[in-house]
Protein backbone atom coordinates (compact mmCIF):
# COMPACT_ATOMS: atom_id res chain seq x y z
CA UNK A 1 0.00 0.00 0.00
CA UNK A 2 1.33 3.43 -0.95
CA UNK A 3 2.12 5.94 1.76
CA UNK A 4 -0.32 8.83 2.09
CA UNK A 5 1.25 12.25 1.56
CA UNK A 6 0.94 14.73 4.42
CA UNK A 7 1.59 17.56 1.92
CA UNK A 8 4.29 19.05 4.14
CA UNK A 9 7.99 19.09 3.29
CA UNK A 10 11.14 20.44 4.83
CA UNK A 11 14.49 21.21 3.26
CA UNK A 12 17.81 22.48 4.54
CA UNK A 13 20.29 24.83 2.89
CA UNK A 14 23.86 24.31 4.06
CA UNK A 15 26.82 26.27 2.72
CA UNK A 16 30.42 25.55 3.66
CA UNK A 17 33.11 28.12 4.45
CA UNK A 18 33.83 28.66 0.73
CA UNK A 19 30.15 29.21 -0.09
CA UNK A 20 29.57 25.85 -1.76
CA UNK A 21 26.03 24.49 -1.39
CA UNK A 22 25.40 20.98 -0.08
CA UNK A 23 23.33 19.04 -2.62
CA UNK A 24 22.34 15.43 -3.04
CA UNK A 25 21.65 13.73 -6.34
CA UNK A 26 18.57 11.55 -6.12
CA UNK A 27 18.76 8.21 -7.89
CA UNK A 28 15.06 7.51 -7.55
CA UNK A 29 11.90 9.52 -8.20
CA UNK A 30 12.00 12.56 -8.22
CA UNK A 31 15.37 12.41 -9.94
CA UNK A 32 17.46 15.54 -9.69
CA UNK A 33 19.87 17.53 -7.59
CA UNK A 34 18.36 18.93 -4.40
CA UNK A 35 19.19 20.15 -0.96
CA UNK A 36 18.50 17.49 1.68
CA UNK A 37 14.74 17.36 2.14
CA UNK A 38 11.75 15.20 2.87
CA UNK A 39 8.24 14.91 4.23
CA UNK A 40 7.53 16.00 7.79
CA UNK A 41 5.39 12.92 8.56
CA UNK A 42 4.00 14.53 11.70
CA UNK A 43 7.26 16.10 12.92
CA UNK A 44 7.57 19.80 13.71
CA UNK A 45 9.36 21.49 10.80
CA UNK A 46 12.56 22.24 12.74
CA UNK A 47 12.73 18.63 13.97
CA UNK A 48 12.10 17.33 10.45
CA UNK A 49 14.99 19.44 9.17
CA UNK A 50 17.35 17.91 11.74
CA UNK A 51 16.07 14.40 10.89
CA UNK A 52 16.42 14.81 7.12
CA UNK A 53 19.98 16.13 7.35
CA UNK A 54 20.98 13.22 9.58
CA UNK A 55 19.23 10.66 7.35
CA UNK A 56 20.35 11.92 3.95
CA UNK A 57 23.85 13.31 4.52
CA UNK A 58 24.94 12.18 7.99
CA UNK A 59 25.35 15.65 9.51
CA UNK A 60 24.02 16.97 12.81
CA UNK A 61 22.47 20.44 12.75
CA UNK A 62 23.54 22.57 15.70
CA UNK A 63 21.94 25.88 14.71
CA UNK A 64 19.36 26.65 12.01
CA UNK A 65 16.79 29.28 11.11
CA UNK A 66 13.72 29.33 8.89
CA UNK A 67 14.52 31.06 5.57
CA UNK A 68 11.41 30.25 3.50
CA UNK A 69 7.90 29.00 4.10
CA UNK A 70 5.80 28.60 0.97
CA UNK A 71 3.34 26.34 -0.85
CA UNK A 72 4.49 24.73 -4.09
CA UNK A 73 2.46 22.57 -6.48
CA UNK A 74 5.22 19.96 -6.66
CA UNK A 75 4.35 16.28 -6.90
CA UNK A 76 5.73 13.36 -4.96
CA UNK A 77 5.21 9.63 -5.40
CA UNK A 78 2.95 9.30 -2.35
CA UNK A 79 -0.82 9.07 -2.69
CA UNK A 80 -2.33 12.57 -2.74
CA UNK A 81 1.08 14.19 -3.15
CA UNK A 82 0.30 16.90 -5.69
CA UNK A 83 1.36 19.90 -3.58
CA UNK A 84 3.44 20.63 -0.48
CA UNK A 85 3.78 23.30 2.16
CA UNK A 86 7.56 23.80 2.33
CA UNK A 87 9.58 24.95 5.32
CA UNK A 88 13.18 25.60 4.28
CA UNK A 89 15.87 26.15 6.87
CA UNK A 90 19.35 27.54 6.62
CA UNK A 91 21.87 25.73 8.80
CA UNK A 92 24.40 28.10 10.33
CA UNK A 93 26.22 25.44 12.37
CA UNK A 94 26.52 21.68 11.95
CA UNK A 95 28.86 18.88 12.87
CA UNK A 96 30.04 15.65 11.29
CA UNK A 97 31.21 14.51 7.89
CA UNK A 98 28.91 13.94 4.93
CA UNK A 99 28.12 10.33 4.17
CA UNK A 100 25.32 8.33 2.58
CA UNK A 101 23.77 6.05 5.19
CA UNK A 102 23.18 2.45 4.14
CA UNK A 103 19.38 2.84 4.23
CA UNK A 104 19.59 5.91 1.94
CA UNK A 105 21.78 4.30 -0.76
CA UNK A 106 18.76 3.33 -2.88
CA UNK A 107 17.63 6.98 -2.92
CA UNK A 108 20.84 9.05 -2.90
CA UNK A 109 23.39 8.65 -5.70
CA UNK A 110 25.89 11.15 -4.34
CA UNK A 111 26.45 14.09 -2.02
CA UNK A 112 28.39 17.11 -3.22
CA UNK A 113 29.48 20.54 -2.10
CA UNK A 114 28.44 22.42 -5.23
CA UNK A 115 30.27 25.57 -6.29
CA UNK A 116 28.55 28.61 -7.79
CA UNK A 117 29.65 27.39 -11.23
CA UNK A 118 28.31 23.89 -10.56
CA UNK A 119 25.02 25.41 -9.45
CA UNK A 120 24.85 27.52 -12.63
CA UNK A 121 25.37 24.36 -14.68
CA UNK A 122 22.61 22.53 -12.78
CA UNK A 123 20.24 25.47 -13.34
CA UNK A 124 21.13 25.55 -17.05
CA UNK A 125 20.46 21.82 -17.34
CA UNK A 126 17.02 22.18 -15.73
CA UNK A 127 16.18 25.09 -18.02
CA UNK A 128 17.44 23.18 -21.08
CA UNK A 129 15.30 20.15 -20.30
CA UNK A 130 12.28 22.37 -19.62
CA UNK A 131 12.73 23.90 -23.10
CA UNK A 132 13.03 20.41 -24.59
CA UNK A 133 9.51 19.72 -23.32
CA UNK A 134 8.28 23.26 -24.04
CA UNK A 135 7.66 23.87 -20.35
CA UNK A 136 8.54 26.80 -18.11
CA UNK A 137 10.90 25.71 -15.29
CA UNK A 138 9.14 28.22 -13.03
CA UNK A 139 5.69 27.13 -14.21
CA UNK A 140 3.87 23.79 -14.04
CA UNK A 141 6.00 21.80 -11.58
CA UNK A 142 3.84 18.70 -11.87
CA UNK A 143 4.21 18.37 -15.65
CA UNK A 144 7.90 19.27 -15.62
CA UNK A 145 8.76 16.90 -12.77
CA UNK A 146 6.89 14.01 -14.38
CA UNK A 147 8.45 14.61 -17.83
CA UNK A 148 11.95 14.88 -16.41
CA UNK A 149 11.57 11.77 -14.28
CA UNK A 150 10.55 9.77 -17.37
CA UNK A 151 13.63 10.97 -19.29
CA UNK A 152 16.52 8.47 -19.07
CA UNK A 153 19.06 11.16 -19.99
CA UNK A 154 17.81 13.28 -17.05
CA UNK A 155 17.87 10.27 -14.72
CA UNK A 156 21.53 9.63 -15.59
CA UNK A 157 22.69 13.26 -15.43
CA UNK A 158 20.08 15.54 -13.86
CA UNK A 159 19.98 19.24 -13.15
CA UNK A 160 18.17 20.80 -10.20
CA UNK A 161 14.96 19.09 -9.19
CA UNK A 162 12.22 21.52 -10.36
CA UNK A 163 10.96 22.44 -6.88
CA UNK A 164 14.54 23.21 -5.82
CA UNK A 165 14.99 25.32 -8.92
CA UNK A 166 12.10 27.45 -7.63
CA UNK A 167 13.19 27.41 -3.98
CA UNK A 168 16.74 28.50 -4.81
CA UNK A 169 15.39 31.20 -7.17
CA UNK A 170 13.04 32.40 -4.42
CA UNK A 171 16.00 32.60 -2.02
CA UNK A 172 18.09 34.34 -4.71
CA UNK A 173 20.77 31.68 -4.48
CA UNK A 174 20.64 31.09 -8.25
Amino acid sequence: MAKICDNTSVGVIIRNSTGDLLLIERKSWPYGMAAPAGHLDGDRAEDGAVREIAEEVGLTIVKQSLVLEKDFANPCKREGGDHHHWSVYGAQEWSGETSIREEEKEKVRRISWTSAEGLRQAVARTESFARKYELDPAGDLTSLTRRLCEDVEWQNEPGLEPVWYLILKELRLV
